[in-house]
């Protein structure tokens, strides 16, 4: 598991702004500051503009990607933000925290929408179903609970 995250800091906080520099020599690689706690999860928007990334500072910051500047921190999990993950139109963010809480908020907005609770331990990934009605959720409880993504209604649970 450290592996993995090892793996995913490199390949996206230092191949992604090293293969801009090499495709133009001139380009700046930007430093972002502003969490207090290290990053846990990152994800694209769909349409590449926008990234997401979680924090053990319990908190999400949204980045323009195109005119590289912050945009909004999104706060309200009590734990860390373990997990973050797009709709497949760009328009809901998912977080999954150690709060045991999935929170869907509104993208462009950064609004809270709900609250999904429903897991007894840490909520680790989450992933939308590619037609975006279903949001998964897994959990250190043993638990992958699937959820309908518009109603923030449990559909089922799997146990692992």
């Amino acid at each position: 598991m450290i592996l993995f995250f090892i793996f995913f800091f490199f390949a996206i906080f230092l191949f992604v702004p090293l293969q801009k520099t090499m495709s133009n020599p001139t380009a700046e690689i930007s430093l972002q500051t502003g969490h207090s706690g290290y990053v846990t999860s990152v994800a694209y928007s769909p349409d590449g503009r926008d990234l997401a990334w979680g924090s053990s500072d319990k908190t999400i910051k949204l980045w323009d990607s195109d005119l590289e500047k912050p945009l909004k921190t999104l706060s309200g999990h009590s734990s860390n933000v373990t997990s973050v993950a797009y709709s497949p139109d760009g328009r809901v963010l998912a977080s999954g925290s150690w709060d045991k809480t999935i929170k869907l908020w509104n993208a462009d907005s950064g609004k809270l929408l709900e609250t999904l609770s429903g897991h007894s331990e840490d909520v680790f990934p989450v992933a939308y179903s590619p037609d975006g009605r279903v949001l998964a959720s897994g959990s250190y409880d043993n638990t992958i609970k699937l959820w309908d993504a518009n109603l923030g209604k449990l559909l089922h649970t799997l146990l692992t």
